[in-house]
């Protein structure tokens, strides 16, 4: 998604200030009921904001105290735009297109928030470092017609991002072109990396519950996908070097799990898969990779009797180097496969609809 910058008009405030001598050590109470608001110092709200909120200090924490900031449908609720040190937590953030912006900016903390009714991202981080996004609601974002989107984005150029314990749920644009992801790490040519994405929950967002795509070097453990309309978590062309360990995938409509390269994009590599469970989704664990001509292949000769056929769907275009590349460099699949399939649970509830 390319970078929007707000913009800055007149302002129409009314602000109360107390304890205007304590600045430098209490947080500020603010009261407003309409407006643009910049914040230099630690802030707390004490009623229900109408505008945008944009921190212009480093070392700043805005509390919201549970109190809303609400949009006109347009521009960033929150923005945190080439800072250091900073934290927003205990805001309802609705009404924007982007609901809380993170960029340019290191060691930002984003926690116990809601961000809800947004257009496009509910929350989203870009060519920053360090940054935590922990404990937050992203929900009914990423509605713009056409637009690709997710409740939490984190873009290219980021670096060393902590997702952990958010709920992303019901982030669906039905529009013909549009995709709402839950959570979605990734960037083309300079893609996120050593992000982490744990104990998160993704439910019932119209396309993949998580998805990495062109990122390099990411760890995703402990999170629950469930009912997501495409896959619930797949990494995509040039994901590599990535661990999916200890997650659990119910009931999505496409794969449980997926690995899916694709020639002129970017091939999946040296990603590791273990010790996941896949239940009741279309097929348990998907490979595809072209990057080299396809070779035939025969489901009931690369599937272990005891997990049958109908748990893995293997793409008509899965070849040798998916499972070489993918975890370990056998010459062969079978034995390569084999030893995969055995990392991974796979109930037969996954049903195999491939011709």
């Amino acid at each position: 998604m390319e970078r929007r910058r707000s913009s800055w008009g007149s302002r129409t405030l009314v602000l109360i200030f107390a304890s205007m001598l304590f600045v430098g050590l209490l947080a500020v109470p603010l009261s407003a009921t309409s407006g643009d608001f910049d914040v230099s110092v630690d802030t707390t709200l004490t009623e229900d904001l109408s505008g945008r909120i944009r921190i212009i200090d480093d070392d700043v924490t805005l509390d919201c105290a549970g109190f809303r900031v609400v949009g006109p449908g347009s521009g960033d609720g929150i923005t945190i735009d080439n800072r250091t040190n900073v934290t927003v937590r205990n805001c309802h953030v609705s009404g924007f297109d982007e609901g809380i912006d993170v960029f340019a900016s290191t060691g930002v903390r984003l926690e116990n928030n809601t961000v809800t009714g947004n257009s496009v991202n509910g929350i989203g981080v870009s060519s920053s470092t360090g940054g935590q996004v922990v404990g937050n609601t992203a929900t009914a974002n990423c509605t713009k017609v056409d637009f690709t989107c997710a409740g939490i984005s984190v873009h290219s150029g980021t670096s060393g991002t902590v997702i952990d314990g958010n709920t992303v749920t019901d982030n669906v644009n039905t529009t013909p072109k549009g995709q709402a992801f839950g959570i979605l790490v990734g960037g083309y040519g300079s893609g996120p990396t050593n992000a982490t994405l744990s104990n998160n929950l993704v439910a019932r967002n119209s396309h993949d519950g998580i998805h990495l795509g062109d990122a390099d070097g990411n760890t995703i453990i402990g999170n629950t996908a469930i009912g997501n309309l495409r896959g619930g978590i797949d990494l995509h062309n040039g994901a590599s070097n990535n661990v999916i360990t200890d997650n659990v995938a119910i009931s999505n409509t496409w794969s449980g799990f997926a690995v899916l390269g694709n020639v002129g994009v970017g091939s999946c590599d040296n990603n590791t898969l273990s010790g996941n469970w896949a239940d009741s989704n279309d097929h348990g664990l998907e490979l595809y990779e072209a990057v080299k001509a396809p070779k035939s292949y025969s489901p009931a000769g690369t599937s272990t009797p005891a997990m049958g056929a109908a748990s893995v769907r293997f793409s008509k275009r899965w070849e040798y180097s998916n499972v070489s590349t993918l975890l370990f460099r056998n010459p062969t699949p079978k034995p390569g496969l084999i030893s995969l399939l055995s990392r991974f649970q796979l109930r037969s509830e996954n049903r195999d609809t491939s011709t």
